[in-house]
């Protein structure tokens, strides 16, 4: 099988199989004592790209400039990503977790600050 055959077998349904159960491999972690959630961002992002149409057409019925719709995701992303931290080291009880802010709206504050630029 040549390259260009490889790429269009991967486009069909053996990729959206295999990216699916990619998107599985970060649930395992929640089998840990205690929990791994850090990574559980990708299992979001396999989501929204298996499930791109209804996400599309939750940001068309958002409104407003198309420009910023990008920045909104990286907003978005960024607070999962910190919150999914956050509850990571809570769960583990981290003596010193490597958090913005020990509180949790002031650190989701600050975590969209860290993204946002």
């Amino acid at each position: 099988m040549n390259g260009a055959a490889g790429v269009r077998a991967c486009n069909g349904r053996v990729g959206v199989v295999a990216l699916g159960l990619s998107g599985l491999i970060p649930l395992l972690g929640l089998f840990r004592k205690p929990p791994g959630t850090a990574v559980l961002i990708y299992t979001l992002f396999v989501a929204a790209v298996l499930l791109r149409k209804p996400v599309v057409a939750l940001a068309d019925r958002m409104g407003g400039r198309p420009a910023p719709f990008p920045f909104r995701v990286f907003l978005v992303s960024g607070c999962l990503t910190e919150y999914f931290a956050r509850l990571n080291n809570y769960l583990a009880a981290a003596p010193k977790p490597a958090l913005f802010h020990p509180h949790l709206l002031t650190h989701l504050i600050l975590g969209r600050c860290f993204y946002g630029a």
